[in-house]
């Protein structure tokens, strides 16, 4: 992220005329690696998805019973809706942002605000995932107490909820720093607006 005194140390380079050509290409190299990004978080979404779905398939292989079944093929059907209301409002915002996208605090914002629905999107898909296997592990915890050390206790029950706690730490982290970036950007911004 570009702090707002690189924008002030920048405008001091070009209105003194001492830019040198490596100076004025750092902005168009971090616009670069913005839109890269972009499309990193993009296949993000789509492997959360996948995952998402391959786990859900994966327990309903052994779900117990029709409530179990009925319960996991309804919160597929909510993360497939949910990704696809999402892949909608990001192609609307990207449409809308294309104008803007030539510069450079305009990008970084774009950045950081689909970043927080990024977020927004992996808390919607965890709670969803979350829904299902409270119900499919209160269900198989009592009938497989005496094996929650084996090997498909470890990979049904603990690694899902280790890799959860992990990824919604990660995407708190990442809420938090995008909030705080976009906030700078804004004030940037009205900085720039003013002049």
């Amino acid at each position: 992220m570009t702090a707002p005194d690189d924008w002030q140390e920048w405008r001091e380079v070009w209105q003194e005329g001492r830019a040198t050509e490596a100076a004025l290409e750092q902005p168009v190299e971090r616009v670069g690696r913005a839109r890269r990004t972009l499309t990193l978080t993009s296949a993000a979404e789509a492997a959360l998805v996948v995952a998402a779905l391959g786990g859900l398939g994966a327990a309903l292989r052994h779900a117990a019973d029709a409530v179990e079944m009925a319960l996991g093929l309804l919160v597929a059907t909510a993360v497939i809706m949910t990704w696809a209301i999402h892949a909608v409002a990001r192609r609307r915002e990207a449409g809308a942002a294309a104008v803007a996208a030539s510069e450079y605090v305009a990008v970084m914002r774009r950045l950081r605000r689909r970043q927080l629905q990024f977020v927004r999107f992996v808390w919607s898909v965890l709670a969803l995932e979350l829904v299902f296997l409270a119900w499919w592990w209160a269900g198989g915890i009592p009938v497989h107490r005496s094996e929650l050390a084996a090997p498909i206790a470890i990979l049904s029950l603990w690694i899902p909820i280790v890799a959860i706690a992990g990824f919604l730490a990660w995407t708190v982290r990442l809420y938090q720093r995008a909030t705080h970036e976009l906030r700078q950007l804004d004030r940037v911004q009205t900085e720039f607006g003013d002049e």
